[in-house]
């Protein structure tokens, strides 16, 4: 439902004039990279841009390699207690937002992604990034931060994402 009501907002935004139609972007780490990955990829064309930071795009193969496996179950509606078995397995991927059809994506993606990251482990946002690439969405890019964890908050490192942000959201902008 997340989604949903993410969406609505920028549209009801969208018809009050509040937002221009063609210039709507978004950001998000962590979760918000979660919805961001979803709306991209559930609303092609319609988002003019993103930034998606340590984004979680795979519970199946998140749960496990987490340091808060208890969120994976939480997203996908499971108890936390859940045995890891094959319904659990399709459930997990099935919200994820790589189960989406990634072929249909064509709004430009920032990654921004800490290496030392246990929360959501570097590999999620890469294999975005890797999907993004294989289906063909030039205006793709991967920026990593390999002394950073979940939040890039090295004085350089945190600068350097927001800098870059700035700059592929001024880019995609025009």
């Amino acid at each position: 439902h997340d989604v949903r009501e993410v969406h609505a907002v920028a549209q009801t935004l969208v018809a009050s004039g509040e937002a221009d139609p063609g210039l709507v972007c978004l950001a998000g780490g962590s979760h918000g990279g979660f919805l961001t990955a979803h709306l991209i990829s559930q609303y092609p064309g319609y988002y003019r841009a993103a930034c998606l930071r340590n984004p979680v795009v795979e519970l199946s193969s998140m749960v496990s390699s987490s340091d808060i496996p208890d969120w994976c179950f939480a997203c996908a509606g499971l108890p936390c207690d859940a045995p890891l078995d094959d319904a659990a397995m399709r459930r997990l991927f099935a919200v994820s937002p790589m189960a989406n059809d990634w072929r249909v994506v064509t709004t430009p993606a920032l990654l921004q992604i800490g290496l030392k990251d246990r929360r959501v482990p570097p590999a999620q946002g890469l294999h975005m990034y890797n999907t993004m690439r294989r289906f063909g969405v030039a205006a793709t890019r991967a920026l990593t931060y390999p002394d950073d964890c979940h939040p890039i908050a090295s004085v350089a490192a945190e600068s350097n994402t927001w800098v870059n942000a700035a700059a592929w959201f001024h880019q995609h902008m025009q």
